[in-house]
């Protein structure tokens, strides 16, 4: 955790210098961390692509690792914002608790959330971490990543459940994702909590790569009283956002308002 910290408080520095860019003598000082120990940190930093060296001055600046991340904080925050009065709206009409999520390496993510009103709700709480595997949210990410990618997931040890063995099995997981791809939605049931069954859909920006998921969650027994409407509800949903970010495949969809 101290070198995590001490990692952490030169990229600050580095940031908060008006040049953009300091000299590795200014960092150990203004730091206070001797400069073998800064030199090593910055290696580190260097190799994950957070910080660059100049190779004349041999002045350290940030990485393009950091813009990366930067773009992707700032397309969540997009999204964020502009699902949020389709899912309230997903929310009203479907009387079910609505989820945005996102994918983070081999998991995903819960970045908004609507909660219905309903007595009987599900606790999933948002920053929720979850396998791509596992749920209807976050299988229908895990659909449009490549077969191997789900082989590095069995590598990583990422493949479990609490639930159902048929998950943790590659093929029949290559199976269920398949289907997904074919039917252009997501459907679970008692994956990621017992009784209880989600139906997902993909938003995608205006490149058409897919940026979250839009969901419904609920009890079993409620969802399966009103699954198709539901489905219908999600997928127009999604696409009602994708056509916000820009995606031309649904830009002249007439009929998608939920």
């Amino acid at each position: 955790m101290q070198t995590l910290k001490r990692a952490l408080g030169l990229i600050d520095i580095i940031e908060k210098t008006k040049e953009k860019k300091c000299s590795l003598s200014y960092l150990s000082k203004t730091s206070g961390i001797p400069p073998s120990t800064v030199h090593r940190a910055l290696t580190t930093l260097m190799k994950c692509r957070y910080v660059q060296q100049d190779k004349i001055s041999k002045e350290y600046a940030l990485g393009s690792r950091l813009v990366e991340l930067g773009l992707r904080a700032r397309e969540s925050m997009d999204v964020r914002s502009l699902a949020h009065p389709i899912m309230m709206t997903l929310t009203e009409k479907t009387e079910e608790t609505s989820y945005l999520t996102i994918r983070n390496g081999y998991f995903g993510v819960y970045i908004e959330k609507i909660e219905s009103n309903q007595n009987l709700q599900l606790f999933e709480p948002l920053g929720a971490t979850v396998p791509l595997h596992i749920g209807a949210s976050r299988k229908i990410l895990l659909a449009e990543m490549p077969d191997d990618f789900i082989d590095e997931m069995k590598v990583h040890g990422v493949l479990y459940s609490s639930n159902s063995d048929k998950q943790n099995d590659v093929d029949n997981l290559k199976i269920q994702l398949e289907k997904i791809r074919k039917n252009g939605f997501a459907i679970s049931q008692s994956e990621n909590i017992k009784n209880a069954t989600s139906v997902a859909a993909l938003i995608r920006d205006s490149e058409g790569n897919v940026v979250a998921s839009l969901s419904i969650a609920g009890p079993s027994y409620r969802i399966s009283e009103k699954e198709d409407k539901i489905i219908e509800y999600v997928i127009r949903g999604a696409k009602e956002v994708s056509k916000k970010l820009g995606w031309p495949g649904y830009v002249y969809d007439r009929d998608i308002n939920i």
